[in-house]
């Protein structure tokens, strides 16, 4: 009895968790380059065995998929961070423009300022 189309995607998906543990890290460059080698090797010693050596290159493959997809996640997040400062920068310095305009005081005693040596 066949594994359904997803059964299989979530059987694949539980191998590359497993490759991960049994090489004790957490690199996916490390992984992709060890499911390469090992397609390799595949070759070479069971010639016969394509369909192995392209289940190793896609997983290799879809590694590099994920990889990318997780740095974009945090190139966003990146940029959302970068946006919230500068949003919060701009909204201290409209407040500090709209008060100095306006003539009121920032809790600054106007007369010191007066008196100082600018």
């Amino acid at each position: 009895m066949g594994l359904s189309s997803r059964g299989q995607e979530d059987h694949v998906q539980g191998a590359r968790r497993h490759i991960f543990a049994a090489m004790g890290t957490q690199d996916f460059e490390e992984v992709i380059r060890a499911l390469q080698h090992a397609a390799a090797i595949v070759s070479v010693y069971r010639p016969k065995f394509v369909s192995t050596k392209r289940l190793l290159l896609t997983d290799a493959e879809k590694l590099k998929t994920d990889l990318i997809k997780l740095g974009q996640g945090s190139l966003g997040m990146r940029a959302i961070v970068w946006f919230m400062r500068s949003a919060v920068m701009l909204c201290e310095y409209w407040r500090w423009f709209i008060h100095r305009a306006s003539g009121r005081s920032l809790g600054i005693d106007q007369s010191s300022v007066a008196n100082s040596a600018y």
